[in-house]
């Protein structure tokens, strides 16, 4: 996988370009997707889950 890639903007539908780039990589990178708070707490629950699992 390539270490620089595009990072799409999500809108209603994915575009053309969006639909290859996953086809072709096997994933899309949208930039503020979420906020980096939910990134943590995402983070933090996975890591609570590997550690009682």
């Amino acid at each position: 996988m390539a270490t620089s890639y595009p990072k799409f903007s999500l809108a209603e539908t994915l575009t053309a370009e969006q639909k290859d780039f996953f086809n072709t990589n096997g994933f899309i990178h949208f930039k503020n997707f979420i906020t980096p708070q939910t990134v943590k707490s995402i983070v933090d629950a996975s890591l609570e889950v590997q550690k009682n699992g």
